[in-house]
């Protein structure tokens, strides 16, 4: 398949720009629980026999952050994730870990998966999360992943033990995720295991970028604001069911995936690592209706989250490899703030 491989020198600058942070330590008390505030779940300080050693702050505060537990031998370790929602979907960021997992033989050794499963949430109504244990050959006898929706964002544990097989860690995240209410105020879409799309996307040309005015800037900082800014309704169901992802043909890549809503030829998202963080590609009716313009106009945007960075608009779509090689290599136009009380858009000024 044409995207895969990818350019690894542009590949690896993409990844670079759109990763998080160097994780921090978050103070707490060792004995209490800890609350994330935006969410109001609260990570007791033992769990499944295990005591939380640590809580780290991966990014901007409140939008990436873990809860660390494990024994004194380090033979047993749980870590929980919390991460905030601002692209793709529990199927499409379940496979980007899972990805990472299978991908982990020095750590893992022979990697056997026991199939992915969908699990409905202590609180929640419905099969909003994704599930799968593997035996292993490595240090650790069994490792495991689960991720779930609530309240504006993604929940993803994950746990490996030396002792226990894959049937019985399953049983102690159970028992985990049970003893946690995940009690969201919105409706979650049922998930499912996410597949191929049943073709690459077509190939062409490359698409040409449109010269971008101040105008055309300040729009697309406005737009790009605003899109990442809008909450779904958190009080009904949508009145139009949430895309379904398919994952573009081809090797799985750890660093990134490509992933496209319900199979689109005018959309895709390029998912970077395994937390939430993509770059987005689309038809921009909104900027074409701006510019009275009959050209069409695709946009590109790191969605990173805590703030979204647009670039320049293609006059058609541009490809995987066009949008790795510009996001790794030039400015963006403009950068929107989507988190926090001080909100703010800087526009290139050239």
């Amino acid at each position: 398949m044409r995207i895969l491989p990818l350019i690894l020198a542009a590949a690896s600058a993409l990844a670079s720009t759109v990763a998080a942070a160097q994780p921090t330590s978050i103070a707490h008390e060792a004995d209490k629980p800890w609350l994330h505030a935006p969410t109001g779940l609260s990570f007791p300080a033992e769990v499944g026999g295990l005591q939380r050693t640590g809580v780290r702050r991966f990014s901007a505060p409140d939008v990436d952050v873990a809860a660390i537990y494990g024994n004194a031998d380090e033979s047993e370790a749980i870590t929980l994730y919390l991460y905030r929602n601002t692209s793709g979907d529990v199927p499409v960021w379940f496979d980007r870990a899972r990805v990472a997992i299978l991908a982990r033989r020095q750590l893992y050794g022979e990697i056997t998966p026991t199939g992915v499963r969908a699990f409905v949430p202590h609180g929640q109504d419905r099969a909003s999360g994704l599930m799968e244990s593997y035996r292993t050959t490595g240090p650790y006898s069994s490792t495991m992943l689960a991720v779930l929706p609530v309240k504006g964002f993604y929940a993803k544990v994950r746990a490996s033990s030396a002792s226990k097989d894959s049937a019985a860690l399953e049983v102690l995240v159970r028992e985990i995720l049970d003893g946690i209410a995940w009690t969201s105020d919105r409706q979650h879409a049922l998930a499912a295991a996410v597949a191929d799309c049943p073709a690459p996307l077509p190939t062409g040309k490359p698409a040409k970028q449109i010269a971008a005015s101040r105008e055309d800037r300040m729009m697309s900082a406005i737009l790009g604001g605003l899109v990442a800014q809008v909450p779904a309704n958190p009080k009904a169901e949508p009145a139009a069911p949430p895309p379904t992802f398919c994952r573009e043909p081809g090797p799985a890549q750890m660093t990134m995936g490509i992933y496209r809503p319900n199979a689109s030829t005018e959309r895709y998202t390029i998912a970077v690592g395994d937390a939430g963080q993509a770059v987005v590609v689309g038809r921009n009716e909104l900027a074409e209706i701006a510019a009275k313009s009959r050209q069409p106009r695709y946009s590109v945007s790191v969605v990173r989250l805590h703030e979204t960075a647009s670039f320049a608009d293609f006059s058609a779509l541009p490809s995987p490899e066009q949008v790795i090689q510009m996001v790794g290599s030039s400015r963006p136009t403009s950068v929107a703030t989507t988190w926090g009380q001080q909100r703010t858009i800087n526009i290139d000024p050239r």
